[in-house]
């Protein structure tokens, strides 16, 4: 999208331009929210407690300064540092962590809640 976004831009083609820049923003809020649904999955939470939490900490103008800080160092960190790992290490590291995710379900398994899970 941002080849396509500068080829327009060089272009001229400012109608061109603002549709493609838009098209790259529905892409990007479509992409936050199924990766915000599916982290919420892996964790077991629920999305409408998340979205409650998320309003939360934004009437708060310490935390989410402190949020934002955090966000823009993450998407710089992703922006910038490529995978030199090989396609074979990072299946081995994702076998690895299921290993231990499932170890760690079998031991949450097996305790006696007094209270709901």
């Amino acid at each position: 999208m941002n080849a396509k976004k500068l080829e327009l831009y060089k272009a001229k083609d400012q109608q061109g331009y603002v549709q493609c820049f838009r098209e790259g923003q529905n892409a990007f809020n479509k992409c936050i929210l199924e990766i915000t649904t599916k982290a919420c999955e892996w964790i077991e939470l629920d999305v409408k407690n998340y979205q409650l939490s998320i309003q939360a900490y934004m009437e708060d103008e310490k935390i989410r300064a402190r949020i934002t800080e955090a966000d823009a160092s993450v998407r710089l960190a992703l922006d910038t540092t490529p995978i030199e790992q090989t396609e074979k290490t990072i299946i081995e590291a994702s076998k690895y962590k299921f290993t231990l995710d499932m170890e760690m379900y079998r031991k949450l398994a097996s305790l006696k809640f007094t209270t709901s899970p």
